[in-house]
Order: C-alpha cells, then sequence, then structure tokens
C-alpha cells in the first residue's frame, strides 16, 4: 500500500480514549509514528493536544512522544 493512513494509536488520541492509548503503549506501539503524506503531518502527540486532551497528551510524553518536525 502506498502512502500512510492514520494509525489506531492516532486515533485513540484524537479521541482521548485514555485507556486504549495506554493499552497499546504498553504493549509496543509506537508513540513517533506519524505521516506525512496528505497535508500537515500528524502524529499521536499532535492529535491529543489538537483534541485538548492533557492526561492523553501526558501519557504520550511519559513514553517520548515527540511533535513531527
Amino acid at each position: 500500500m502506498e502512502g500512510c493512513q492514520s494509525s489506531m494509536l492516532e486515533t485513540a488520541s484524537r479521541e482521548g480514549n485514555f485507556a486504549a492509548v495506554q493499552f497499546m503503549l504498553k504493549t509496543g506501539a509506537d508513540p513517533n509514528a506519524y505521516c506525512c503524506d496528505w497535508g500537515p503531518c500528524s502524529s499521536p502527540l499532535g492529535a491529543a493536544q489538537e483534541g485538548n486532551h492533557d492526561e492523553v497528551v501526558a501519557l504520550l510524553k511519559q513514553y517520548n512522544a515527540k511533535l513531527p518536525e
């Protein structure tokens, strides 16, 4: 498949689903996976910040999540 699509982690982060984000991170999801193919880069951390999901933002940062450069 060409290009990239939102990851499950990014979707859960965007929705503010703390339990799902926590589970995925604990089981090895990459907190820094992001997509830049269609418009601005999108990442789990950026998605959580856009949704004002502060608990999810804090959790992602515990796993060293960063915004795409």
